[in-house]
């Protein structure tokens, strides 16, 4: 089974470096998060990676 994965980040030179890293994988770059959003099948499914800190912790713990 090949698995298409739409890729996204704030910085397009990260995600530039993400699609060169992984040759002949099926990885396709989308540079705004609309574009990303909208290149999802529903229901929409996400991986959300982000840097853990105190910054994270606020943002998620109420």
């Amino acid at each position: 089974m090949v698995i298409t994965v739409s890729v996204f980040n704030r910085s397009r030179e990260k995600t530039e470096e993400v699609i060169a890293e992984n040759p002949g994988k099926k990885l396709v770059p989308y540079y705004t998060v609309k574009e990303f959003v909208e290149s999802l099948e529903t229901p929409r499914r996400i991986l959300l990676m982000v840097k853990a800190g105190a910054g994270t912790d606020a943002a998620i713990d109420p």
